[in-house]
């Protein structure tokens, strides 16, 4: 009887273990199931992040890591951009053709809106440029521009130049003809024969020639002690060469850091005249001129006290241009145009002067255009009529608020002036190295004081024969035809 007891004891002992077991191993498996649960369905981000905000806004405030790089710099960019959103005044503007109007292209700062717009009809894509092998180079044609062109044995010919790029941020220049009728491809060395220098600008004669200016581009191991300013384009060899009686200037070399580099003086700035006349102007030193004719070059003015920068004819033959020097630069108000840089130069004469600026505050042009009309502009500031009289477009009150202000950074710089087509409307370049947030292409009417950035991307611009301007965006050719039944 007693062992009976004892084994019904025992069982309902093990019973009462077994149900416990039981109710501990649901607890637990509920406590995984909850904690797996959790880890699936994590909390929203909080509203604030450590990250710099990308949320567009009306009004640019500039950050300490907007720095300037150089123009020749090809790097990512670490600068946070705008995402792409529309408002509805952005949404009536691009449907209308536009970005942003002239005004605002020209003073108001980035464009907070919208990244990477293509250009907008009535632009539209002509042709895409072709992968091309480049020994040692990467195939990339961001960085190219449509230079000139010229009518050849009954074709048009559309000349591009710009930058490929290799390890360690070495570049060279290449020059691409593309054909319009054939819409054949041409890929051209920018290397002068083998003198160790490149073409940087190319010039067309009344002849149909193409000259190329002379650069040192990324060859600091320059042998010689002189180096010529011009080459020509051999139509036979397909290169660039250097021709008889060219200015040589002499090479200057300097020791960094224990290592000897060259650095050419080739800060040279070249107009080519209705004679076939070069005129070349160097920094701190005169201008020459290179006559085709009889292959000679002469010095025909001096100047030790100031550099150049860009330089038009006039319609008397004399050439306009900017001068700098450390007087200068001192003298100005910042962001305002500096009394006493703008100069005139006579060829008859032989002399240098100086044109009276405006006496009113005026802020940055960048480029020199004389229109026309008789008109020369500076930049997107404003002009002056042929009687002298200056007038300015509008005041860029935003412009000089963010100056005043000190929060004033490069990406408020203005646009160059760059072209006046045959309608007579101008044409800007805005390039900054930010990928299209602060930068763009854009047009004014001076006629009807209406103006239009269409694109982001910056781009010079040139037209042909048949009224049809011509821009590369992205690697691919596009045509902005001035005539509508085009």
């Amino acid at each position: 009887m007693k062992k009976l007891r004892l084994a019904l004891i025992m069982g309902y002992v093990i019973l009462l273990m077994s149900i416990w077991i039981t109710i501990r191993a649901t607890q637990a498996s509920e406590d995984s199931s909850a904690f797996r649960w959790a880890k699936l369905t994590l909390p929203p981000p909080p509203a604030t992040s450590i990250l710099p905000s990308l949320t567009p806004s009306l009004t640019y405030t500039p950050l300490p890591s907007l720095t300037p790089r150089p123009t020749n710099t090809y790097a990512p960019t670490s600068t946070p951009r705008p995402t792409s959103t529309y408002s509805p005044a952005m949404a009536t503007s691009i449907a209308n053709g536009c970005i942003r109007p002239f005004d605002s292209f020209a003073y108001d700062g980035p464009n907070v809106e919208r990244t990477n717009l293509l250009p907008l009809p009535p632009g539209q894509i002509k042709a895409q440029i072709p992968p091309h092998h480049f020994e040692g180079y990467y195939e990339h044609y961001s960085f190219f521009n449509p230079a000139l062109t010229r009518p050849i044995k009954e074709q048009q010919e559309l000349w591009l130049i710009g930058d490929i790029w290799g390890e360690g941020l070495k570049y060279k220049k290449q020059i691409i003809i593309y054909r319009l009728e054939s819409k054949e491809w041409e890929f051209i060395s920018g290397d002068i024969d083998n003198t160790g220098l490149e073409v940087a600008n190319l010039f067309i004669t009344s002849k149909g020639a193409v000259w190329g200016r002379a650069t040192w581009g990324y060859n600091y191991e320059y042998q010689r002690d002189t180096f010529p300013v011009l080459s020509k384009f051999n139509e036979m060899t397909r290169r660039f060469e250097v021709v008889e009686g060219v200015l040589e200037l002499p090479v200057v070399r300097e020791i960094v850091n224990g290592d000897s580099i060259t650095i050419l003086s080739d800060q040279t700035r070249i107009l080519l005249d209705t004679r076939d006349n070069f005129w070349i102007f160097t920094e701190y030193n005169g201008i020459y001129r290179y006559d085709l004719a009889d292959q000679t070059t002469q010095k025909q003015a001096a100047f030790e006290d100031f550099g150049v920068g860009r330089m038009i004819f006039a319609s008397d033959g004399s050439m306009i241009f900017w001068g700098y020097n450390d007087q200068i630069t001192q003298e100005a108000e910042y962001g305002r145009i500096a009394q006493g840089s703008l100069f005139q130069f006579s060829p008859k004469t032989g002399v240098i002067t100086h044109i009276d600026l405006p006496d009113d505050e005026w802020p940055y042009g960048f480029g020199l255009l004389l229109d026309r009309s008789g008109r020369l502009w500076l930049g997107s500031a404003g002009y002056r009529e042929p009687d002298g009289r200056w007038h300015l477009i509008a005041r860029p009150e935003n412009y000089f608020n963010a100056i005043d202000e000190g929060s004033y950074s490069y990406v408020w710089d203005p646009p160059t002036i760059i072209y006046e087509s045959s309608d007579g409307r101008l044409w800007y370049r805005k390039y900054l190295d930010t990928s299209g947030w602060a930068e763009g292409t854009a047009w004014y009417d001076p006629e009807t004081g209406e103006g239009c950035m269409f694109t982001n991307y910056p781009s010079y611009v040139v037209e042909d024969s048949e009224q049809q301007m011509w821009m590369v965006a992205d690697g691919e050719l596009y045509k902005y035809a001035l005539n509508s039944n085009r």
